[in-house]
């Protein structure tokens, strides 16, 4: 995170860095107040939290399955609301919210390989957020926020 906010300074970028719980609101609030009172504002969100646990499918536990699940759809839930809030709200009354995602999304992983949990919870983030942001805007489309 230091290297980034350095490279970012390096091209006349403001940048912060931030640690932040994304599964945790209050958080991830703590998060999205701080920026906001720094900038004057939010205009993006780059959403690129998740869990990856590779494990064949047969052997994935239930915690293991809610702790995926958790990290690759609450995440992105929790943080997006939080953002689309401040966006609305801020100096430029609106903003754009981009999810990154793994391969798995797209082309899932063999069973053999890995796991039916990382199939099943990146495409609902990418897929979602691919179709969804584009078509709703997250459900946020009357806050002014794109995805």
């Amino acid at each position: 995170a230091e290297d980034t906010e350095r490279c970012a300074a390096g091209f006349g970028v403001r940048a912060m860095r931030v640690q932040v719980d994304a599964t945790d609101a209050a958080s991830v609030s703590r998060m999205v107040t701080t920026v906001a009172e720094r900038f004057g504002r939010i205009d993006h969100l780059v959403a690129a939290a998740g869990v990856f646990r590779r494990t064949p499918a047969n052997d994935v536990s239930e915690t293991d399955w809610r702790d995926m699940m958790h990290g690759n759809f609450d995440t992105f839930r929790l943080c997006a609301h939080a953002t689309a809030d401040a966006m609305r709200t801020g100096a430029s009354g609106g903003g754009s919210i981009v999810a990154f995602c793994d391969v798995a999304a797209l082309r899932p992983w063999k069973p053999s390989i890995c796991c039916s949990n990382i199939n099943l919870s990146k495409p609902g983030i990418c897929r979602g957020s691919l179709l969804g942001c584009n078509r709703a805007s997250l459900g946020f489309g009357n806050r002014n926020v794109s995805g």
